[in-house]
């Protein structure tokens, strides 16, 4: 059997027969075309990416004096500036509830009515008695040679003693008195204000619901929250608070201390009143809220808390320099809920680096990153 002396090669996609020797030849051609255009990254290229690789990027800030917010938070809870429980004076059955809950009303507006015959009956009993005891006082003072019409003239013990002998003062005190519970059932506004806790229902006696009803003048509110006795010193009358309600997802409102009780309880506390204006009637009485006491100090060194960092134990602070990081110790003074002041350790414009520095070490390469 005779072999043939040229090896062929058969590629489906091509479709043509490649003799053997020809075939490494095209090979190497494909690769070369193939490889045109991508050059050997040079040994600069290379130690510029590893450079690049090993640096820390940071964002910083220019630290200079500035106007410091000092804070302190605590828990309480809203209470109308005023508020008023009210009740009928006298026991009758409800006649009319012309209010109802949340509704504002003004100053000597109606609040209630009682059912009130049994007292005009009463009443005009009284009037019925005054009238038949002047007729016995006017008697009287004809037997002592005197007239109603000259008391001018009538000296005043023989006026006095007539009017009791006749029953005139008596009969005349009754009749006030009956005026004055006719009047009783009826129930006023003493302020305006929003009614509140309002369960009477007419007809229903009026001593079944005691208070009647609570009328709030919301307008302001009082807030009365704890604060730490080492805190004491920072307290003034004046000073501004912000309260947050914890019943909305929204909202600040601002007002001032009123009153600083100067006693430490139990529990190390003292408590602090504030007054808090409710515009556009955004806040009821009785919301549970947090309190925010500020005050403001002039010429502070301030950081953000993110440029504070621990190492050993203490605190450390990183600064720019010639794009490396250099690690301080510094001491920080008060405390707010995004900030620090710096008592010790870093001086006015230096460059303090604010990110990037959980994992940075002295000296270590760094770049700010770029604004955005």
């Amino acid at each position: 059997m005779m072999m043939n002396s040229r090896l062929q090669l058969t590629y489906p996609k091509w479709g043509f027969l490649l003799p053997g020797p020809v075939w490494p030849l095209c090979l190497l051609l494909i690769l070369g075309v193939a490889c045109q255009g991508s050059e050997p990254a040079t040994d600069q290229e290379i130690s510029r990416q590893e450079l690049e690789a090993d640096l820390n990027w940071v964002d910083t800030l220019h630290l200079r004096p500035g106007v410091f917010s000092q804070q302190w938070i605590s828990n309480g809870r809203l209470v109308a500036h005023q508020q008023a429980d009210l009740s009928f004076r006298i026991a009758e059955n409800i006649r009319r509830v012309p209010v109802r809950n949340g509704q504002r009303v003004r100053k000597g507006q109606l609040l209630g009515e009682l059912e009130p015959s049994e007292l005009k009956g009463a009443h005009d009993l009284a009037q019925l008695a005054v009238e038949k005891a002047r007729i016995r006082w006017q008697d009287e003072l004809l037997n002592l040679g005197y007239e109603t019409a000259d008391s001018a003239m009538i000296p005043p013990e023989t006026w006095r003693s007539s009017r009791l002998r006749s029953g005139l003062a008596d009969a005349e005190a009754q009749l006030k008195a009956s005026v004055q519970k006719l009047g009783q059932t009826y129930l006023y506004a003493p302020f305006s204000g929003v009614v509140a806790d309002l369960e009477a229902q007419a007809f229903q006696a009026s001593e079944n619901f005691s208070p009647y009803c609570r009328l709030m003048d919301d307008r302001r509110f009082n807030v009365s929250f704890p604060v730490l006795e080492s805190e004491w010193t920072y307290l003034e009358i004046g000073q501004p608070v912000e309260v947050m309600p914890y019943g909305r997802k929204e909202g600040r409102f601002s007002g001032k201390v009123t009153e600083i009780n100067p006693l430490v309880n139990d529990q190390g506390m003292i408590q602090v009143k504030a007054s808090i204006p409710n515009p556009g009637a955004k806040l009821i009485s009785g919301m549970h809220v947090k309190v925010v006491l500020g005050k403001k100090w002039p010429d502070q060194l301030i950081i953000p808390k993110s440029a504070l960092v621990l190492r050993q134990g203490r605190h450390v602070v990183f600064t720019w320099q010639n794009d490396t990081a250099l690690w301080k110790y510094v001491d920080v003074g008060m405390e707010n809920t995004t900030s620090y002041t710096v008592v010790e350790g870093l001086a006015a414009e230096e460059i303090v680096i604010t990110s990037g520095n959980l994992n940075l070490s002295h000296k270590a390469p760094i770049r700010i990153q770029p604004q955005q």
